[in-house]
């Protein structure tokens, strides 16, 4: 007897002591369902929606592929994926009620403390390298952890307020990254000096740019530098390979076949003096552009017409390399300024062809 009274006043003075603070951030929600495992299903579904009532909502307009618009949110999203958020949940064993399953999921202070820090090893990466989809999982993720660091426990090294500003930080870089475009630049050679919008890149390194057109350059000793405009568009991740062209002191010859159309080798020989090359009727080296001009069909008194030149390389008589390019369905008052472009392409590119190498030896 006398041990039981010493047992029943243990009690009453443990029913006495105040609930702590940590005890009171115990999560817990009830799920209801026909089965034990749906009851469990939508008592985790439940617990997330306990967090999920703290997450502002950030709508944005989707247009599904058939065309539909349909509303969703931070909130939406976060909501299919918080389940897999919480680390070590707890359930009760399943209660039949009115012909239904009722459980409850709970996280204790083991559980919430586990999941803080579960979402801060997953936040704690490289945006650069992650496509679109990932970053915005890293913004759900750093926004549910905003509302979920309410429930730490106090008196801890992880500090509640701490958590809340690095993921804060995290999430509005994930929002920079999925407004502003990424580009990275590969260039040969690999020491070539790389710049654009004002700033110094290196080789493979990824620069976050607001969308628009920027002007970027690329230059290295020996080399001529590359100078052209790109434009950047919302969420784009685009890496550039350019290759520079070398220095050469040299010349080359033109000439053109099926055509007389002396504009063309004017345009050739642009394309030369950027290359610092120089135009000779007497050097071994010949550039050839065989000019095709072919009659298609006749629209309301326009004549159409589909062009191609092929480009041929020799030296000494000996074929180097040919470029071809074309342009279908031109009408006549079109034709000069379309074949005027397709050779400055064909010079170009061999110009900057890697055969282009043979052409000096």
């Amino acid at each position: 007897m006398r041990v039981f009274v010493k047992y029943l006043a243990l009690m009453l003075l443990l029913l006495a002591l105040p609930v702590s603070a940590e005890a009171r951030k115990l999560l817990f929600a009830d799920g209801y369902g026909e089965t034990p495992a749906e009851a469990r299903e939508n008592a985790l579904q439940e617990l997330s929606q306990t967090v999920i009532a703290a997450v502002e909502s950030d709508t944005e307009s989707i247009t599904r592929d058939d065309g539909i618009e349909f509303s969703s949110s931070l909130k939406n999203r976060i909501r299919v994926q918080s389940s897999s958020y919480f680390q070590g949940v707890r359930y009760s064993e399943p209660r039949e009620e009115n012909g239904s399953f009722r459980i409850q999921a709970q996280l204790d202070r083991n559980a919430v403390i586990n999941t803080v820090e579960h979402l801060l090893r997953e936040l704690r990466t490289d945006l650069n390298t992650l496509n679109r989809a990932q970053i915005e999982a890293i913004q759900d993720q750093a926004t549910f952890l905003m509302a979920f660091s309410n429930y730490l426990p106090t008196n801890l090294d992880l500090d509640a307020g701490e958590v809340v500003s690095e993921a804060q930080e995290i999430r509005q870089l994930a929002t920079r990254y999925l407004n502003f475009g990424r580009i990275s630049f590969q260039p040969s050679p690999s020491d070539a000096r790389i710049r654009i919008d004002g700033e110094t890149l290196s080789a493979g390194e990824m620069k976050l740019l607001p969308p628009g057109n920027y002007t970027y350059e690329i230059s290295a000793d020996g080399y001529h530098t590359k100078q052209e405009r790109v434009y950047i568009s919302q969420g784009e991740r685009r890496r550039l390979e350019v290759s520079l062209v070398p220095r050469r002191d040299g010349s080359i010859a033109l000439r053109l076949e099926n055509s007389d159309n002396q504009s063309l080798i004017t345009e050739a020989r642009r394309v030369f003096n950027r290359y610092s090359i120089q135009y000779s009727e007497q050097a071994p080296q010949v550039i050839t552009l065989d000019v095709q001009q072919n009659f298609v069909t006749e629209i309301s008194g326009m004549k159409i017409y589909n062009l191609q030149i092929a480009a041929e390389a020799t030296v000494d008589g000996e074929v180097l390399l040919v470029r071809r390019g074309s342009q279908r369905n031109v009408a006549e008052s079109q034709i000069d300024a379309r074949l005027k472009a397709i050779t400055r392409a064909l010079v170009e590119a061999i110009l900057t062809s890697e055969e282009a190498e043979s052409f000096w030896q």
